[in-house]
């Protein structure tokens, strides 16, 4: 195991302790394995991106604490216009600048509402063209050490779990029959 991740651990901006609970709670966490000296320690924090400064906060404050961290995981369910290509690339700037490696995890795009013909041409298309934004910035920063995706085809997604079946959201890289779909070549075309 190269990395210790610790999940959900959700970063509020309200000023009613539960914050500098978790926070907290993450040192304790860290510090506890800190005896496997060889391992990666990465923080994984959901909606990183979207909150940026908070979970940079918390990043630094554990830094500043010599807390064992090596890194920060974003889990990033996209949507096809947030967050952009540019707030994610200062998100994880700001990260680097704290010398901490950044990973995406989870990574999954949402077509949005179901549409009455389901996921049409343009939406298909749109959602290739956001990965490209997206996988133009993960692959220029030598901090982005990795890019999980949050499934490996349409046919399986989590967020299809409450939809109608005739209506099912898209937002992986293969269709619900495994082929690969537009954004699947964006993708492929921008990792070369």
């Amino acid at each position: 195991i190269d990395t210790l991740v610790v999940e959900e651990l959700t970063v509020l901006g309200r000023d009613d302790g539960v914050a500098q609970q978790r926070e907290r709670h993450a040192a304790v966490v860290f510090r506890g394995f800190r005896v496997v000296e060889d391992r990666r320690h990465l923080l994984q924090v959901p909606g990183a991106i979207e909150e940026g400064d908070l979970a940079e906060g918390l990043a630094g404050e554990l830094r500043a604490r010599a807390v064992p961290m090596h890194g920060i995981g974003h889990q990033m369910h996209a949507k096809l216009d947030h967050p952009s290509a540019a707030a994610v690339d200062e998100t994880l700037a700001a990260f680097a600048a704290l010398g901490l490696d950044n990973e995406i995890t989870e990574l999954d795009m949402t077509l949005g509402p179901p549409t009455t013909d389901g996921a049409d041409a343009a939406l298909i298309a749109r959602q290739a063209e956001r990965y490209a934004d997206l996988f133009r910035v993960f692959v220029r920063r030598p901090d982005v050490k990795a890019v999980t995706f949050w499934g490996v085809s349409d046919a399986h997604t989590w967020l299809n779990m409450k939809r109608d079946p005739a209506r099912p959201d898209r937002p992986l890289l293969f269709d619900a029959g495994q082929r690969p779909k537009p954004a699947y070549h964006a993708v492929a075309a921008i990792a070369r």
